[in-house]
């Protein structure tokens, strides 16, 4: 049985597939038998012409010859499907040694015929078939030796005068003793060969197991994830449902693999977004808003912060919102607690909506306005803080992995406003400070021209007094702000520290007298590149201000980041005399790594993982 027709089969169980082959052999079998019987049917009948030319019993071996081989034909083609013309050829093979008995007047040579036709009766394998010739066999020689026995001359069934009934039933159990060994080993060969037929059907079976999950294993193993296993045996193969089993892990592996470079990929894409425009919180809004728009694959965005000093005014203005490849020039205000992005910022937990109220939004597109299928809300927040939400609506309903990706974009976005925020601050309270120290300056000067003018005048020394003190008060209100949000320290021009204020002694753990004459380098941490304090040291001495992330060990070995600006102070002649830092505790480490990377990329500085490794 090739595979071909192996293949062919309708079926779907080993059972079926048994039964079938075991079918299709019996079919061969009997086909090939059935070919081989026309040459034996041809034997028989010349041979009973080559008898006919001793006893000139051509008619005879004619009629009875040529009408047997004729009836055999005409029921096999009357009847193709069925199997009466195989008894009909064992009634011709009882028939023919009955007309061989008789064109050699009963010569005992021609009664072996008989057993020689159930040998060739075995090729059939049907113990049926030797039945049928045993009892036509019988019958007729019981008839031909009673109506030779009685007197008719023309019949010849054996060359003896009588023959008694004892040597008759001897002959009779003969014959039949003959007739059941070719029925046994014709049932014997007819088990052999299905049992052969079974065989090559589960060879056949397991050859295209095999074949099908190598080529399975094949398509797996050039990338293809999605190819599907059709073996019809999948019940009975094991090795098939291993490799399932292995191509929907390796399929879940790569959905995982791509989910992660997708939140990879497009993290980088917003720090990069976030890098080159957190000086304008206005110009950021927008390239974040339609970065995440596009990204994510939705179609509409909108980004509201925070505004507002105090908690009774604070409240969400849109600062930006895109859809369909356009920049929405929208105005809304929305106080805290108002509607789904007041509760969003509120609740500092992300909403996420599949059944949107009709008059909720509305989507433009082509085909008109149309109410979106998914509404995702989530706040930019810090650890410590909300900044602000960001709403996405979309027809397609959005994956976890977006959702992932979202948050840790806003995490991003979070703590590049904070930052930028704070920088103003400190960048206007600096301003603010140096006015300030100018306007003293001016007033002391003032003062020292009124003091020479009128010595003579206690009430203008008083009044000046008393507005000294009014100023230093404010002075002193001023640094107190400036001790709660900045580290501030002096060095001379050799950095050796000469103040520090509160805010340093809380984040670098050293009281302020251990710190007081001792150089910057005391909080230095071994990670930071000696290029990056070269670069340091060579923006102060040309007098420029150095502005940078630096990342420092406190008293304890701990870590702490900051954004540090360093500012030399000149005498009236432009000479330095002094330096006074301001810096910015960058408590996201995340953040602070990310934002030291990009400033080593800038003056080409290794990156932090290369400094931990290395």
């Amino acid at each position: 049985m090739s595979e071909k027709s192996i293949a062919n089969f309708k079926i779907s169980t080993v059972s079926e597939i048994i039964s079938q082959a075991s079918r299709n052999a019996v079919k061969e079998i009997l086909r090939l038998s059935d070919e081989k019987m026309n040459y034996v049917l041809a034997g028989y009948f010349l041979f009973g012409l080559f008898l006919a030319f001793f006893h000139d019993s051509y008619f005879i071996a004619i009629g009875v010859g040529g009408i047997s081989i004729a009836i055999y034909q005409l029921v096999k083609w009357l009847l193709p499907d069925k199997t009466i013309h195989h008894y009909v050829l064992s009634v011709l093979f009882a028939i023919f040694p009955a007309l061989y008995i008789y064109q050699m007047h009963g010569l005992s040579a021609m009664h072996f015929t008989f057993f020689i036709g159930a040998v060739l009766l075995i090729t059939y394998r049907s113990w049926k078939m030797m039945l049928t010739l045993a009892i036509v066999t019988i019958v007729h020689h019981t008839i031909l030796a009673l109506l030779q026995y009685r007197g008719m001359e023309e019949v010849y069934f054996t060359q003896l005068n009588y023959m008694n009934l004892q040597t008759y039933l001897f002959h009779a159990g003969l014959a039949v003793v003959i007739f059941g060994v070719c029925g046994y080993w014709a049932v014997v060969l007819d088990k052999a060969a299905k049992s052969k037929a079974t065989q090559t059907a589960l060879l056949e079976m397991q050859k295209e197991i095999v074949k099908h999950n190598m080529d399975f294993a094949e398509t797996i193993s050039s990338g293809n994830l999605e190819a599907e296993h059709k073996n019809r045996f999948n019940d009975e193969d094991e090795l098939g449902q291993s490799l399932l089993k292995m191509r929907d892990s390796l399929r879940e592996g790569r959905k995982r693999e791509d989910h992660d470079k997708f939140i990879n990929v497009g993290i980088a894409e917003v720090t990069d977004i976030i890098r080159q425009f957190n000086e304008d919180t206005e110009v950021l809004a927008y390239e974040f808003v339609s970065k995440m728009v596009k990204y994510t694959g939705c179609n509409q965005g909108a980004l509201f912060l925070l505004e507002g000093e105090d908690d009774d005014d604070a409240y969400l203005e849109l600062s930006s919102c895109y859809a369909y490849e356009r920049r929405k020039f929208l105005q809304k205000k929305i106080s805290v607690g108002e509607g789904l992005v007041g509760q969003c910022f509120l609740e500092k937990a992300s909403i996420y909506l599949t059944e949107i109220p009709k008059d909720y939004i509305n989507i433009t597109s082509g085909l008109g306005l149309a109410t979106p299928n998914a509404v995702y809300l989530s706040p930019v927040k810090t650890e410590e803080q909300v900044v602000g939400v960001l709403e996405l609506a979309s027809f397609q309903l959005l994956d976890e992995h977006k959702k992932s990706f979202i948050e840790k974009a806003l995490e991003n976005l979070a703590s590049a406003i904070v930052s930028s925020r704070t920088t103003q601050r400190i960048k206007m309270l600096l301003e603010q400070s140096q006015q300030q120290t100018e306007e003293m300056r001016a007033q002391e000067e003032e003062m020292r021209q009124n003091m020479e003018e009128l010595q003579s005048t206690q009430e203008a020394i008083a009044r000046q007094a008393e507005e000294t003190e009014k100023i230093k008060r404010d002075f002193e209100i001023r640094d107190s702000v400036f001790e709660r949000t900045t580290i501030l320290s002096e060095a001379d021009i050799h950095g050796t520290i000469t103040y520090a204020n509160n805010k340093l002694c809380e984040v670098a753990k050293y009281t302020r007298e251990e710190m007081i004459g001792q150089p910057h380098s005391l909080f230095r941490h071994p990670d930071m590149p000696k290029e990056l304090f070269k670069y340091f040291w060579d923006t102060l001495k040309k007098g420029d201000v150095f502005n940078g992330i630096i990342k420092n060990r406190a008293k304890d070995g701990s870590v702490y980041w900051v954004d540090a600006t360093i500012v030399p102070v000149k005498d009236e002649n432009g000479k330095t005399v002094k330096y006074i830092g301001a810096r910015y505790h960058i408590t996201n480490e995340d953040f602070a790594i990310a934002m030291y990377n990009q400033q080593a990329d800038r003056l080409n500085l290794p990156r932090m993982e290369q400094l931990v490794k290395s």
